[in-house]
């Protein structure tokens, strides 16, 4: 998957992320991944939701995210994160619903399925799959248009 720099730019203007040094910095990082680590998804999703200061580091974030009681797989801030758990996170930091099986079963394969089924994931919806930072944030770029979350 080719990096498009309008979905960045979408994004960064969406209020996801302010477009300051500190948070550019991270942003390029999390870019650069091969595989996305814990505390960079925890920085991603909760910079997104308005959860954290642009000026929060990744381990801040890990740390805040361990605090809310959020589910996350990884228990270590260097742990590389599965597509299940990155949507599942999205799911919880922006107080979505989803579909049946979700709201019966929350966790992260049905929040994976509810993302899939919304068009949001890469071709392979696997929830065990482990995802790279480009991926993640297009995921969230796409995200952060849902009528829901923009509501």
């Amino acid at each position: 998957m080719k990096w498009n720099w309008g979905i960045l730019v979408l994004f960064l203007l969406a209020g996801g992320l302010a477009a300051g040094a500190q948070s550019s910095e991270v942003l390029d990082g999390i870019l650069s991944r091969e595989v996305l680590q814990a505390d960079e998804c925890a920085y991603l999703v909760l910079a997104a939701a308005g959860k954290i200061d642009d000026q929060a580091t990744p381990e801040e974030a890990f740390r805040l995210l361990r605090d809310t009681g959020w589910i996350l797989a990884a228990e270590e801030a260097e742990a590389a994160i599965r597509l299940g758990d990155y949507a599942y996170l999205l799911m919880q930091a922006f107080d979505l619903e989803g579909g049946i099986m979700y709201r019966l079963v929350p966790g992260p394969r049905y929040a994976a399925r509810e993302l899939f089924f919304r068009r949001l994931t890469p071709e392979n919806g696997s929830p065990y799959r482990v995802l790279n930072g480009e991926e993640a944030v297009f995921m969230l770029g796409k995200f952060l248009e849902l009528p829901e979350v923009q509501s």
